[in-house]
């Protein structure tokens, strides 16, 4: 109930409270037409919110694959979800500002960056949770997307 009138009511006192929740509609409506509500912030990328089930499914994928770099390209995770090469990559432009490689590399990064703080595993062992091998392009990488590297970025938060 978005709102209560007990009898006898004051007609004034009902066209406030009808002027107000059609306000309060009107002001929902704004905001789920804004491009505010357009887009979710998950994992350091913004992701559509028409697109999440299918991210959602994606990111399922990556999490399960992270140390199979086959079944993470993008003719893999096309099958994977049930669609063809081309779907795939028109989601991807639709829904991520991010082709399908750019956004399995932004999700380990984040994934990396969640294992620095909630983990005790040292840096060398996290690259390797996220199916990364070479440490200088892990933390030259790294630095670029946090600006940071994975130690200062673990001392600093």
């Amino acid at each position: 109930a978005d709102a209560y009138l007990t009898k006898p009511f004051n007609p004034d006192f009902l066209k406030v409270v009808a002027a107000r929740l059609l306000q309060r509609k009107d002001n929902d409506r704004d905001y789920y037409r804004s491009s505010e509500s357009a887009v979710t912030l998950e994992n350091g990328m913004e992701i559509s919110n028409e697109g999440k089930e299918f991210f959602d499914r994606i990111k399922e994928i990556i999490v399960e694959n992270l140390n199979d770099e086959t079944r993470l390209k993008p003719a893999a995770l096309a099958e994977s979800v049930g669609v063809d090469l081309r779907t795939l990559y028109r989601k991807f432009k639709k829904f991520t500002p991010y082709t399908p490689n750019e956004f399995v590399k932004r999700y380990r990064y984040a994934y990396a960056a969640n294992l620095i703080l909630t983990t005790d595993l040292s840096i060398q062992e996290i690259i390797y949770k996220v199916g990364m091998n070479n440490k200088t392009v892990f933390y030259a990488d790294f630095k670029k997307i946090y600006g940071m590297t994975p130690k200062e970025y673990r001392k600093s938060n």
